[in-house]
């Protein structure tokens, strides 16, 4: 009811603060993977592998909705063994095809594939403040209100943690 909608609002109203260090490209991310995430819920495959493809043009982070469908689906919401094998299949060649084509354009841009910056990540890049920590507090506190009550889809998606961890050191 009316707690649920306060909370919603309030959440997509601080989005923006999120975004401040960000490049523009990440608000088109969040709203494709976003709605991958729904389509993959619902099974609307027919759906989502567009919405994947035109999220791995916007960014490359997209690929956490395979490790997603592959821990739900392969744990929780079993598929015909066929079917999720195809449409893991077909979202490895989505990513891989868009990020070959991507290298072939950009292909004399400066830069590496992968570049170290974990001294500069840990120490310079990030702006902490009192009011981001209180942010991380009350989103944690949103997250584990209820635990039990979550959806199991909701739960699985906490496994993108784990790589986005990592990848803060590049």
């Amino acid at each position: 009811g009316y707690f649920r909608d306060t909370i919603t609002i309030s959440a997509l109203a601080g989005i923006p603060a999120f975004f401040i260090n960000s490049l523009i490209y990440d608000i088109p991310t969040l709203f494709l993977f976003t709605l991958g995430a729904g389509l993959m819920v619902k099974r609307k495959w027919n759906l989502f592998l567009p919405v994947f493809f035109l999220g791995c043009w916007s960014k490359e982070t997209i690929i956490l909705l395979t490790l997603i469908f592959g821990i739900h689906f392969y744990k929780n919401e079993r598929l015909n063994p066929a079917v999720f094998k195809k449409l893991l299949a077909a979202q490895l060649g989505i990513f891989l095809l868009v990020k070959i084509i991507l290298e072939i354009v950009f292909y004399d841009n400066p830069g590496g594939l992968v570049e170290f910056h974990f001294i500069h990540n840990i120490l310079f890049g990030y702006q902490y403040s009192f009011a981001m920590f209180l942010s991380w507090i009350v989103l944690s506190l949103l997250l584990f209100y209820k635990w039990n009550e979550k959806p199991v889809f909701l739960k699985n998606t906490l496994w993108i943690g784990v790589p986005l961890v990592i990848l803060t050191l590049f």
